[in-house]
């Protein structure tokens, strides 16, 4: 169980570090699960944007993890990134399967999203 806790944080960081975001909570709070921030320029304004980015993340690199979509509360205390506010998560999670390779699978298609300007709501669905 610690294994799978200090992995799945490091995972996170590296992800977060990538993107220029956050982790979604504290460390300490998390067990071989952890939320990551999409970057803001994804424009994951929905639950239909998230889930329309599983389902191209899934279709088109093999990627199965969880999206979700978080409405802003309130505006000066709300996660940012350098771009805005950071209303989309990842949540990935560590166990004796999973590989670096897998995250870094992950942070590719995301940076590759960010490269060639897509948005959520102009990916394919399906």
């Amino acid at each position: 169980m610690q294994r799978n806790h200090d992995e799945v944080v490091k995972m996170g960081t590296m992800l977060a570090e990538s993107w220029g975001t956050i982790l979604g909570s504290p460390p300490e709070m998390c067990a071989s699960m952890i939320m990551v921030g999409l970057p803001s320029k994804l424009c994951v304004m929905s639950d239909d944007d998230a889930l329309r980015l599983r389902s191209y993340l899934r279709v088109y690199h093999a990627i199965e993890v969880p999206v979700y979509y978080q409405v802003l509360r309130n505006d000066d205390r709300d996660p940012r990134d350098k771009n805005g506010y950071i209303t989309g998560y990842v949540r990935i999670s560590h166990q004796v399967y999973n590989t670096v390779d897998d995250y870094q699978k992950l942070k590719t298609a995301i940076n590759q999203l960010l490269e060639d300007g897509k948005i959520c709501s102009g990916l394919p669905t399906e």
